[in-house]
């Protein structure tokens, strides 16, 4: 009997994507559209999964679980609020040590309509004193990043509000940092942060739904005049160095199907680049990964396309070299769906080259080789056509030292799946593990090799 589970189990290894046994799918309180993030929380050397609900009766969910698809002591934790500012925002909760203690916070946004708060919880689900922040006194539309906002060498969180329009900023303890929240012109979207100038500092890229790209340095000091759009709105952006000059760049997505790259410390338009690159009439959300091991980043774009402002039903993936020049086997169109997310990037199974892994509006599951072609078994549907809007992110939820998938779905269904892939986990062989690149929300990329 034990020789026919461990041949079961070798079995379900060697299917690419096989659903994992143990306790999953796992139930959770309602459907999910915040990307869920793989961490340790508890500081235990193990990963742990965290996934945040939407809210049903006035009440959303944060669960950490473990392995098997069980909730840690303490966990879930709920978050009431009226009307439905319980509701975790979109791109998802963040995770970081800020204590240095071994264990990791979990820090989150809740409030669309207002008033927006921030949340700061330890690993057994308590909240950190000074918590949670009410920020705006409208709303927050996205999840918030952490990094080091001011220079001080500690992490501080940092999230985009409405009414005002401004970006705020908040130490450990839950005071802000110095020197913020800082108005803009349209409400606060997300931002960017790394050392652009190489001054060992970081400088901060935001941007607003008034269409306007923000830069600074940590002093507060902007780095170019503001950049403003003519009835466009910036998606994404990320900062890396696309290009191999040593230099970062800026990379967005816009909800008007383009992409532009700008050097981050002019905003000059990166060579070749003078005009963004056009999709066609949709919005694009990017990623980075290099491709066709070259050493420099290919731009990886989820496409949706738009017809009069409205989903028209289909999407489509691009891979791009810094050119602007598809790779080979790109774009693939998406008939009937599109990707919400972007698009996860990493060797899935073990054979030295990337794949591409996103979900769909229309609950299916697409992975493709970097030559664009459908790996064996996709595209799949894991149970029915529920709706995926939160990206799956990919890592080791399991400890087995190969590469997961946790896919959580959107409502009315309210199960997450642990999807297994045969490929040995490493860091360099899962590039762009989730929706927002890292588990800070940063989408800044410092080694793209």
């Amino acid at each position: 009997m034990r020789v026919a589970i461990v041949l079961a189990a070798i079995l379900c290894m060697m299917n690419l994507g096989a659903a994992a046994w143990s306790d999953w799918p796992v139930d959770v309180w309602t459907g999910v559209r915040a990307n869920p993030l793989i961490a340790d929380i508890n500081g235990d050397g193990k990963d742990e999964v965290v996934i945040a609900t939407m809210e049903k009766q006035g009440e959303a969910r944060i669960y950490v679980l473990d392995k098997s698809g069980n909730a840690l002591p303490g966990w879930p934790k709920a978050i009431r609020d009226e009307g439905r500012n319980a509701m975790v925002n979109n791109d998802g909760p963040a995770a970081a040590d800020f204590n240095n203690d071994g264990k990791q916070e979990i820090c989150f946004a809740t409030g669309w309509t207002g008033p927006g708060k921030l949340h700061l919880l330890d690993s057994s689900g308590n909240y950190l004193p000074g918590w949670p922040v009410s920020a705006p006194e409208k709303g927050i539309f996205q999840a918030p990043i952490i990094a080091d906002i001011d220079g001080d060498g500690k992490l501080e969180i940092m999230a985009g509000g409405t009414n005002p329009n401004a970006f705020y900023a908040y130490e450990y303890d839950g005071t802000a940092v110095a020197g913020w929240p800082r108005t803009v012109l349209g409400a606060g979207v997300s931002a960017v942060t790394g050392d652009i100038n190489g001054d060992g500092r970081n400088e901060i890229i935001a941007w607003t739904t008034g269409g306007r790209l923000y830069g600074w340095d940590a002093g507060g000091k902007a780095l170019w005049p503001v950049k403003a759009f003519s009835s466009e709105s910036i998606t994404n952006c990320v900062l890396a160095d696309v290009n191999g000059d040593k230099k970062m760049e800026i990379t967005a997505g816009t909800g008007k199907g383009r992409i532009y790259i700008w050097d981050a410390l002019t905003l000059n338009p990166l060579s070749g680049w003078e005009k963004p690159q056009e999709l066609g009439e949709g919005a694009v959300r990017i990623s980075l990964a290099d491709m066709d091991r070259d050493g420099k980043p290919e731009i990886v774009a989820g496409f949706i396309a738009m017809k009069g402002g409205k989903y028209a039903g289909s999407g489509a993936a691009y891979v791009l070299k810094n050119t602007g020049t598809a790779l080979p086997g790109w774009p693939r169109e998406l008939q009937t769906s599109w990707p919400d997310a972007s698009i996860a990037v990493a060797d899935v199974d073990g054979d030295n080259r990337l794949e591409l892994l996103c979900g769909t509006r229309d609950g299916t599951i697409h992975l493709w080789n970097s030559s664009g072609e459908y790996m064996e078994g996709y595209p799949k549907l894991l149970s029915g056509k529920h709706p995926l809007i939160a990206g799956p992110v990919l890592g080791d939820a399991d400890g087995d030292e190969v590469i997961d998938a946790v896919v959580a779905y959107a409502p009315p269904y309210n199960k997450a799946f642990l999807v297994k892939f045969t490929g040995a986990y490493e860091k360099k062989t899962v590039p762009w593990p989730r929706d927002t690149y890292n588990n800070t929300n940063n989408k800044c990329v410092t080694n793209t090799k």
